[in-house]
């Protein structure tokens, strides 16, 4: 019996020590929220991030085990707390943003993830658009999230124009006349550059889960 006693007396000690040290039992899960893949949208193809339970992250462009996450009130740290982040979830839960703390050259400002797999919303989408005919541009003005530029269909009301999507930085995202292949989301910024052609040009967007048009933008060429 007093072995006994004397053996609960230490782990008692001991856990009281790990508390007061800031520490945490091995037990305690890692934010269930944040658990699972994710996707960071990208030029080409999405990059993939996994957040584990065991409080590590692996990230695809940087191979496995890249360091540890930790997650306090409005903050997550990343890479064995190297760099943080205040994070929001939206789309419910679906769709994480990531702004970040202090100054850094090495780390982006924002990062927002989506939940590997999911896919466009099965609700018609709101966006705006704008129209800058001294660039022969429909600008993205605003979207809701989670919306695959692949399930866009891009139709114009004369025959000889043709189109390319681009990104904020007017560079292709897809070869001429198509959205198909485009693996990112669409992102305010984004634009569809009109060619070969000359006028008035009327340019429709059509959501294809929905068959539903998101409205006509005309554009002078």
């Amino acid at each position: 019996m007093a072995l006994l006693a004397i053996i609960v007396v230490v782990v008692i000690v001991a856990i009281i020590a790990v508390y007061l040290q800031g520490g945490a039992s091995p037990l305690v899960n890692a934010d269930s929220r944040f658990v699972g893949e994710w996707e960071q949208q990208t030029i080409g193809s999405p990059i993939l991030w996994k957040f584990n339970s065991n409080s590590t992250l692996e990230k695809e462009v940087l191979g496995n085990n890249t360091g540890a996450w930790n997650v306090t009130n409005s903050q997550i740290c990343l890479y064995n707390t190297i760099v943080c982040y205040i994070y929001e979830f939206s789309n419910e839960g679906n769709i994480l943003t990531l702004n970040r703390i202090g100054q850094s050259d090495s780390y982006p400002t924002n990062i927002v993830l989506t939940k590997k797999g999911l896919q466009g919303t099965s609700q018609t989408p709101d966006i705006e658009c704008s129209s800058d005919s001294s660039t022969n541009r429909i600008i993205i003005e605003l979207v809701d999230a989670n919306v695959k530029w692949s399930d866009i269909e891009i139709t114009t009301d004369d025959s000889n124009a043709t189109w390319q999507v681009q990104d904020s930085n007017k560079n292709g995202i897809a070869k001429i006349g198509i959205t198909a292949t485009i693996t990112r989301y669409m992102s305010v910024g984004d634009s569809i550059l009109l060619l070969e052609t000359t006028g008035a040009v009327t340019v429709t967007l059509k959501y294809r889960p929905t068959n539903t048009v998101l409205g006509n933008w005309m554009v002078h060429v």
